[in-house]
């Protein structure tokens, strides 16, 4: 004998008033985030919270507006991101940005850091604004100091990697890339050596409330960690013996009469 469907010819109809479900449609549309347990002691009829529940849901009663995102003009999918750079090798075509927030006393100190993932050539520089006029600032510093062309930057989603900044990268030709929301993965150099910095310089008594001072005392804390820290990921070599062991030719090529002009920079000073 084959089997037969057990589903019943005859369902049981809801047995909701009319008047009730009215009522519910009009709280809903008057406050579309008025829940079940909100709209129940609101009613006259005679309906129990998850009675209200499920005439909400068969009669698609669900009112509220989706707000758009406004952002600075892009969707989510429009960004470039990270998984879509290809990589070989070569300094300066990935370029990490970031910013620690340091609360000092009072006041609150905003630190953009950055770091270039094949070399580990690394800067840091604190601002009173993380705003992405100051980001512009800290890349000019950037472009500077570090030995060799930026030919890309990645950075997370945060608004001072957006507005003025993301212009100015476009004006100059130099491609950026996001990392996806929630995935530090993604940057992890740039976060290592966020932690390096708060843990054998900040932690370490240099945390200055006169801004100048504290800018002075990280480019001192730079200069050792870029001339001559040992790197575990380097072969325990510091950031610029490394480029200037593996990329001489590279910096020739180039016309980069000097290694680097954060030494020359902090020696004069």
């Amino acid at each position: 004998m084959e089997s037969r469907s057990k589903r019943p010819k005859r369902f049981r109809k809801p047995e909701t008033k009319s008047g009730t479900i009215m009522e519910i449609e009009t709280l809903r549309k008057l406050f579309p985030m008025y829940g079940k347990e909100k709209i129940k002691p609101l009613i006259k009829g005679n309906i129990s919270v998850s009675g209200i529940g499920r005439v909400i849901k068969r009669h698609n009663m669900f009112y509220r507006i989706k707000k758009k995102n406004k952002g600075y003009g892009w969707r989510w999918g429009q960004r470039q991101r990270i998984k879509e750079l290809v990589l070989h090798g070569k300094p300066g075509e990935h370029l990490i940005l970031d910013t620690i927030v340091v609360f000092l006393c009072s006041k609150v100190f905003y630190i953009k850091t950055a770091i270039d993932d094949v070399t580990k050539i690394a800067f840091a520089y604190t601002y009173t604004n993380n705003s992405s006029r100051t980001t512009v600032d800290f890349l000019k510093k950037l472009q500077y100091l570090i030995p060799y062309p930026i030919q890309n930057v990645h950075t997370d989603n945060g608004s001072e990697f957006l507005g003025e900044f993301h212009e100015k990268l476009m004006r100059e030709g130099i491609p950026h890339y996001f990392s996806y929301p929630h995935c530090p993965k993604q940057h992890a150099s740039i976060e290592r050596f966020n932690r390096t910095l708060q843990e054998e310089f900040l932690q370490e008594g240099n945390g200055f409330l006169d801004i100048e001072l504290l800018n002075r005392k990280l480019i001192e804390w730079l200069i050792e960690y870029n001339f001559h820290r040992p790197h575990a990921s380097l072969g325990y070599k510091n950031p610029l013996s490394f480029f200037d062991e593996n990329f001489v030719s590279f910096a020739h090529q180039n016309l980069l009469p000097q290694p680097s002009s954060m030494y020359w920079t902090y020696t004069n000073s």
